[in-house]
């Protein structure tokens, strides 16, 4: 748990030293040098758990490709063609089987540090919402679907760009990582629509549409990409209401007062996040599909933060958000395998 309260406390103090991130510049440098602890704290990690295996398959999975040929990765495992091919290509230049845990850390958070460079104005922000809010969480172990979703956050500029063709083209290969990478497709439809009054009860009928019909999208996604995941809600019912309360909160205050000045794109795909979130109750396996969306919050979140014009009521907001992220992150933290942290050669 110790490297984990430093990572926050280095975020905090770097701030501290560099002031007021006003410019492009300081931003990028900000980007940059918590970027680079971040990956290094995600990638140095001993790759056993004793309950969550994901991180060690995966490893292990990285280092016996090196003893397979190139017909034989496609018969070895069930991931996704784009996976194998990928680890195939690393382990032939770098066979230390840790490499592939640090190097999924590097594309993560380069990816999502990129997102939020072109997006935002709110490094800072940015940055601890990445780490404390569940995306950075998330990639510690879910390594196809944090590929996939890295790479379905690039293809947001062609959206900007009204590339359709492109777009598509990486979307189809973050599919080649993992197969539910299919469901950010609609973003290139929604993507920019305005924030008005006509949009934002659209907004809150799809939603509404999505929890009803939970049951029938999880048993039509199995047939279609050939999944198993279970239309069955196994847990406290009220767990996931803190996440499923931000978005409401960041979608809410979004409405009433940033109106057009946002970047739309992030908003909706909070939106979006938030439908399929939502939907775990029927089936806890939709919320990790939610995590293609769910990112965007590291950009509408900072948004809402900035829009109120009143600086002392900024300021007081700025620093609830600023404890209550890092609460949550340490309730995280007491219940969580991955916050024991140990470094690989331990």
């Amino acid at each position: 748990m110790i490297v984990w309260i430093f990572l926050i406390i280095y975020l905090l103090l770097l701030r501290l030293l560099m002031g007021s991130l006003n410019t492009k510049y300081k931003q990028k440098l900000y980007l940059i040098l918590s970027g680079i602890v971040i990956v290094l704290i995600m990638g140095f990690r001993y790759p056993k758990y004793n309950i969550v295996y994901d991180l060690e398959i995966y490893y292990n999975y990285y280092k016996n490709l090196s003893y397979l040929s190139w017909k034989e990765i496609f018969d070895y495992s069930r991931f996704e063609y784009g996976y194998a091919i990928l680890n195939k290509l690393l382990v032939s230049i770098v066979p230390w089987p840790q490499f592939i845990i640090i190097f999924e850390a590097f594309i993560c958070v380069y990816s999502m540090f990129r997102f939020i460079y072109k997006y935002s104005n709110n490094a800072f922000w940015g940055v601890l919402f990445y780490v404390t809010l569940g995306t950075m969480s998330f990639q510690l172990t879910a390594f196809r679907q944090a590929f996939a979703i890295s790479i379905c956050l690039y293809s947001i500029d062609y959206i900007k760009q009204h590339k359709i063709l492109k777009f598509l083209v990486l979307v189809l290969i973050a599919a080649t990582f993992h197969k539910t990478a299919i469901v950010f497709l609609p973003l290139y439809f929604i993507g920019q629509r305005k924030l008005n009054l006509k949009n934002n009860l659209i907004s809150i009928i799809c939603i509404v549409i999505l929890i009803s019909s939970a049951n029938w999208i999880t048993n039509f996604g199995n047939e279609i990409l050939g999944m198993n995941y279970k239309s069955i809600y196994i847990g406290n019912e009220f767990g996931g209401i803190v996440p499923i309360l931000i978005y409401i909160i960041t979608i809410v205050l979004s409405w009433i007062n940033l109106k057009n000045e946002s970047d739309v794109i992030s908003l909706n795909m909070t939106e979006m996040g938030l439908g399929i979130y939502a939907m775990r109750y029927t089936s806890i396996a939709l919320e990790r599909i939610s995590f293609y969306y769910t990112p965007s919050i590291v950009i509408s979140l900072p948004n809402v933060l900035n829009s109120f014009n009143d600086r002392k009521i900024q300021f007081i907001i700025k620093l609830c958000a600023l404890i209550l992220a890092i609460l949550l992150f340490y309730h995280r933290l007491t219940y969580s395998e991955w916050a024991d942290y140990k470094f690989f050669w331990q």
